[in-house]
């Protein structure tokens, strides 16, 4: 059966130069990759090399059974972040291009055995050479795997912990700007309050004055305020004991000159006091 029928010429095309899962579209003098005919492709190696590529366009990442990229001497700036996801690549080539830096999705690469990133301006701070290596041999680009993929992984984190700080940072300068815009409104708000009272306040007559004179003392004051008259109990009570002593006095010297019962005498005595106590 005839299974290209209904696909599109250009796909056809690359259908038919695909061999055990390998496109060799090398030395082609391309500046533009058909990167949307590739991406119909069930591909397991893809060699670009020797063309005049500028730029990877988005789309890699739809090859995922991938493990050969071969990108060697072209033109290349720089390489697509989704070329992270391909994560069954072992071999990857991109020497002799304009790299100055990786993207650091590179670091998803767990598989990545083979790398080779000689004759490129790599930026020193990005990736020293201590990491990359000189990649003049097998040995060496299986070495600058490893080195690479351990680097970007760090990087990754550092810019994973920075991308977090800085997001706290804007949520608190956002939270703190919100504060403020709040206080701002009730102040506006306490002001337009005030304005509105002073206004209500001129609005409102002035209430008549008095004219001076003493303030008249309510008669409860007065009467609250008048001394009391002081007890007369303890000065009577005085005069009665010694009102009775004279009298029971006077009584037993009578009682030694005549015949009466003393009974009789105090009988008189205590008639004489309570006459004295009730005159009192």
């Amino acid at each position: 059966p005839n299974y290209f029928l209904y696909m599109p010429p250009k796909a056809s095309k690359l259908a038919r130069e695909v061999e055990d899962g390998a496109l060799d579209l090398s030395t082609r003098a391309l500046t533009e990759l058909p990167m949307q005919d590739i991406q119909t492709l069930d591909l397991k190696r893809l060699d670009l090399s020797y063309n005049k590529l500028t730029v990877i366009p988005l789309g890699l990442a739809s090859l995922r059974f991938l493990k050969e990229l071969d990108l060697n001497n072209n033109a290349l700036q720089s390489l697509p972040d989704d070329i992270g996801n391909l994560e069954y690549l072992m071999r990857l080539n991109v020497s002799c291009n304009n790299l100055t830096r990786l993207p650091l999705t590179l670091a998803n690469l767990s598989h990545l055995k083979w790398l080779d990133l000689s004759e490129n301006p790599l930026d020193q701070a990005h990736l020293p050479d201590s990491v990359v290596g000189r990649c003049s041999t097998p040995k060496e680009c299986q070495k600058c795997a490893v080195n690479v993929v351990a680097h970007l992984g760090e990087l990754l984190e550092r810019k994973v912990k920075n991308d977090e700080k800085k997001r706290q940072k804007k949520e608190e300068e956002d939270r703190a700007a919100a504060e403020r815009e709040r206080r701002e409104q009730e102040e506006q708000r306490l002001l337009k309050k005030q304005a509105k009272l002073a206004r209500q306040a001129a609005a409102t007559p002035a209430a008549p004055v008095e004219a001076e004179g003493p303030t008249p003392v309510k008669a409860e004051s007065a009467i609250a305020v008048q001394p009391k008259p002081e007890s007369r109990k303890p000065v009577v009570a005085l005069v009665l004991v010694l009102v009775a002593a004279v009298i029971v006095g006077i009584l037993l010297g009578a009682l030694h000159l005549s015949d009466t019962t003393p009974e009789i005498v105090l009988t008189n005595a205590l008639k004489s006091v309570r006459l004295l106590a009730n005159g009192l």
